[in-house]
């Protein structure tokens, strides 16, 4: 496949600008039809230097490696935008995912007494999955009003304290937060938090 170089750079340039933030400083990367006078014209400390469809680069290579700057080359079209897009994935910060475990609902709310003060308790069936008590917890009303996320201070099966609570088992859970009150048909869902690498939407039109 045939490729204007100047299109390619273009490709790159235009249409995904780079800005490392674990870094300050922009790297360089671009493409070039390969000889010494060109590449020295990027002497950018820590760059990257993509060459497409090109011959020896020795000398090239040579004078790269001792001015820090890394020359990868390709000839074949799709493996050089992949490379680039893998490049540029690495220079995002990862981004946090919910991983739900399980759910529950509301059956009913229970007052309970505690240092003169009441306690609402919720009274729930787990419905999917599996509630952790050491996991993550949201309290959603009507599907779309958000009352609560963090952490529960206690879950209990019975009158025993206990870790996980299976699907369609009942349980007692109480929030941390003491002052939110609960109603009958609350979704309670519990989940974990993991990172998770960002990836550019990028389309060369190649």
């Amino acid at each position: 496949m045939s490729v204007d170089p100047e299109k390619l750079a273009a490709a790159v340039f235009l249409k995904e600008p780079i800005w490392n933030p674990r870094h300050a400083g922009h790297r360089s990367r671009t493409i070039i039809q390969q000889c010494w006078s060109d590449l020295s014209k990027e002497m950018i400390v820590d760059a990257i230097v993509y060459a497409f469809n090109v011959g020896s680069l020795k000398d090239a290579e040579e004078n790269a490696k001792q001015s820090g700057i890394t020359i990868k080359q390709h000839n074949i079209i799709y493996k050089l935008v992949d490379d680039i897009k893998e490049e540029m994935n690495n220079c995002l910060p990862p981004i946090e995912v919910e991983d739900v475990q399980g759910e529950a609902n509301v059956l009913q709310e229970f007052l309970i007494n505690e240092n003169k003060k009441k306690i609402p308790v919720a009274g729930c069936r787990c419905t999917s999955g599996t509630l952790k008590k050491a996991a993550l917890f949201t309290v959603v009303r009507d599907n779309d009003t958000v009352l609560y996320r963090g952490k529960l201070s206690s879950m209990r099966h019975l009158k025993d304290e206990v870790a996980t609570i299976k699907t369609n088992m009942e349980c007692g859970i109480r929030l941390e937060d003491t002052s939110i009150r609960l109603n009958p048909g609350d979704k309670i869902v519990c989940y974990t938090l993991r990172e998770q690498q960002q990836k550019i939407n990028w389309e060369t039109g190649f």
